[in-house]
């Protein structure tokens, strides 16, 4: 038993004389390698961490991309010419996005809207939804002394920049009611209603604010165009401060889309929403299947198979008065 004691104590003392041999011969080493004193360079390059403050806050430098040339090279079709905003002005727009309000940054997206707008013929408003005052929507719609509409909330030739005006403006063109969206779209259907040609109705507010009330009063102005009117309304709504597009009230047989602020803040993300909204796509007149910016014969006849070019893909068939009786005759077709 001692022996079996000493031979397990002899061998932890090997142990241990071979990891200090091992700790000996390495530092050995390390002592012969040269070593290179580099002075401390206190104006180097540093990495800092990434600053994403620009990212969170708006950007105001825009330069928007004009539609123009597209529209007048590829000869698009105008969807509607009747544009009615309503901007969302309630508390709700008052909270903190990005370092400044919900309310800021949909200005923003809106004047950026206005700048990238082409130059088309429109008619129609900008108007914001306000809880606060008293005076009724019809009172300042009609003037009590001739029955004419008022000049600020008539319909009118849409002007970007005077329009944008009016939504900076804290007074301007402020529809009373509860301030709930249902009740201003209620309140300005008889606008839109009275509007000559296809309408567009632009939405600039919270998803959290459209309710159900919110999608029947959209429904039945919709509904109102199409039964009493024989015209078209599209729905389009900017929601600001959320991050993803929610349709809520968007309609396969319908037309309009919802996105968010965030998704069309940039010149050619605007762009595109804008060419979506007002416009189809390119003419195509004769309706051969090839656009008229392309078509090198615009009038074909109804029914003829074309080429890529637009032209008839066989060339022109006589008329059959045109051919020999006898030819008739042979094909069959003689009466």
């Amino acid at each position: 038993m001692l022996s079996v004691i000493s031979a397990k104590h002899i061998l932890s003392h090997f142990k241990k004389l071979g990891l200090l041999a091992t700790v000996v011969l390495l530092s050995g080493c390390s002592s012969t390698e040269m070593l290179v004193k580099v002075p401390a360079n206190a104006d180097g390059i540093t990495v800092e961490p990434y600053n994403t403050n620009t990212h969170k806050n708006n950007i105001e430098i825009f330069s928007p991309l004009s539609l123009q040339k597209k529209i007048n090279r590829q000869q698009l079709v105008q969807r509607a010419n009747n544009l009615f905003v309503l901007f969302d002005n309630s508390a709700s727009m008052k909270e903190d996005y990005r370092g400044v309000s919900r309310e800021k940054y949909g200005v923003m997206v809106l004047d950026r809207f206005h700048q990238s707008l082409p130059d088309i013929n429109l008619q129609g408003n900008v108007y914001k939804t306000n809880g606060n005052i008293k005076t009724s929507f019809m009172s300042r719609i009609l003037s009590t002394e001739n029955n004419q509409v008022n000049t600020e909330l008539a319909i009118h030739r849409y002007e970007p920049q005077e329009m944008q005006k009016r939504i900076q403006d804290s007074a301007g063109n402020m529809i009373a009611g509860d301030g709930s969206l249902h009740s201003a779209i209620t309140r300005i259907s008889k606008l839109i209603t009275d509007s000559r040609g296809p309408a567009i109705l632009l939405l600039v507010t919270r998803w959290e604010r459209i309710d159900k009330k919110t999608v029947i009063a959209i429904s039945r102005l919709r509904q109102q165009l199409i039964l009493e009117h024989e015209r078209e309304l599209c729905v389009f709504t900017v929601g600001v401060g959320n991050r993803y597009s929610r349709a809520r009230y968007d309609q396969a047989d319908s037309c309009g889309i919802s996105v968010s602020a965030d998704k069309v803040a940039q010149p050619r993300d605007m762009s595109h929403f804008i060419e979506r909204m007002f416009f189809y796509g390119p003419a195509d007149r004769d309706n051969d299947g090839i656009y008229d910016y392309r078509d090198k014969c615009p009038n074909t006849e109804k029914g003829r198979l074309v080429r890529f070019d637009g032209c008839q893909r066989f060339g022109t068939v006589s008329p059959l008065s045109n051919i020999p009786r006898t030819a008739l005759a042979m094909m069959g077709n003689e009466k």
